[in-house]
């Protein structure tokens, strides 16, 4: 059992958080709860049995409190996590962690120094549907030799799917992530191209032909030692504000949707839930509605890494490792050039 303390509650709270956090009763307890809205945390800390924190230093000092849930920042930034460095609590980040590679390097050594657990929420990499994904390139499909990928960028007014990617530079670094992930092997060039033709791919033959992404990213990739073969990734941005229909009938509700080409066969991956694939004359589609949603994934894996556990969990390096791709994707487009890593 671990004892937690939740830091902010946030607008995700009610439909992502809270079921997971009861679903996981017997592996985690609330033991404080804090946020900025004082009638919210009350609630919150007598539902779980918990007690209200008036302060954030003051839950992360509580010695009944091994790690923090920081769940919505709000106006406090990386404060809450240079108080729990200062502690040696582990912490699970959901949202982004700004937009200052300095500020990031900094708490990302304070954490190394400590040797504490600090995991992000890289929620891509916990969906039902790249588990499976894995099981099949193991299996079926092979290594990834390419990854195709549409998305609507955030926008004003537009609820984020994964929370925290409000902004462009959160929703890239979670894409990214998901790509080197899949891959195994870092970027080894980076090239952007600024108002592409229309239909540069099509991952559905009902697609609209008309749709121009406001940009193309592509990733090359690293040749894997254990095939010899590189990859790349294409990821069209396509903007909220002009696609409208078009753009919800390309992507879905997720605003989101990938293609992976592999060595034996491919497959699309639809709202997270949904996985279409086919290799070596089978076609088949699988819905994982029924697989524990991805946030509850990751809050156990996080319980069990701090525990004791060996389970790998994302850390703040993946996160510098993903912010410096997007800084070289910047560059790229300033420049009009290719941009080695």
């Amino acid at each position: 059992m671990l004892d937690v303390g939740i830091i902010g509650l946030g607008p995700a709270w009610e439909t992502r958080y809270r079921p997971a956090l009861h679903a996981l009763r017997s592996r985690l307890r609330v033991r404080a709860v804090h946020d900025q809205v004082s009638n919210r945390a009350h609630f919150v800390a007598e539902e779980f049995g918990a007690q209200v924190s008036l302060g954030v230093a003051a839950l992360i000092a509580r010695p009944d409190v091994q790690a923090i849930l920081l769940l919505d920042s709000g106006w406090y930034g990386h404060v809450p996590l240079h108080f729990a460095c200062t502690t040696g609590k582990p912490v699970y980040i959901a949202g982004g962690l700004g937009d200052s590679l300095e500020s990031l390097l900094l708490l990302q050594q304070k954490v190394a120094e400590r040797g504490i657990d600090f995991m992000p929420e890289f929620s891509r990499r916990y969906a039902p549907t790249t588990g499976r994904l894995q099981e099949l390139m193991a299996t079926r499909l092979g290594r990834p030799r390419e990854i195709r990928v549409q998305a609507v960028l955030p926008g004003s007014g537009r609820l984020p799917i994964v929370p925290g990617q409000t902004t462009e530079l959160d929703f890239l670094i979670g894409l990214v992530d998901w790509c080197r992930y899949l891959v195994g092997t870092p970027p080894r060039e980076i090239h952007t191209l600024q108002d592409p033709l229309p239909g540069t791919f099509r991952l559905s033959e009902n697609a609209p032909r008309n749709l121009r992404p406001e940009r193309q990213i592509i990733l090359e990739f690293q040749m894997s030692q254990s095939d010899g073969h590189p990859a790349r990734a294409s990821l069209e941005l396509l903007s909220p504000g002009t696609l409208g229909a078009a753009a919800s009938e390309i992507c879905g509700r997720s605003g989101l949707r990938c293609e992976v080409i592999c060595a034996r066969g491919r497959a699309e991956v639809h709202d997270g839930v949904t996985l279409a694939w086919g290799a070596e004359g089978t076609l088949a589609c699988e819905s994982l509605t029924s697989d524990r949603p991805e946030v509850e994934v990751m809050l156990d894996h996080f319980c069990r890494r701090v525990v004791g556990g060996l389970v790998p969990i994302p850390s703040l390096d993946d996160v510098r490792h993903c912010f410096n791709i997007v800084e070289a994707v910047r560059r790229s487009q300033r420049e009009g050039r290719p941009v080695a890593m």
